[in-house]
């Protein structure tokens, strides 16, 4: 969406968080797998308590 607002200014800014996501890959990684699974738990623990 970026891109369609801000046409070929917006290559920048994109670069630089592509390359951001590209050396941060694994924590990024990491951090949604956490997520995910304290969903999983979540849900499992109510399904028990219920």
């Amino acid at each position: 969406m970026l891109y369609f607002a801000l046409k070929e200014r917006s290559k920048h800014i994109l670069d630089g968080l592509k390359l951001w996501m590209e050396r941060n890959n694994s924590a990024i990684m990491t951090v949604i797998c956490l997520i995910l699974a304290a969903k999983l738990v979540g849900n499992a623990i109510s399904d028990l308590s219920s």
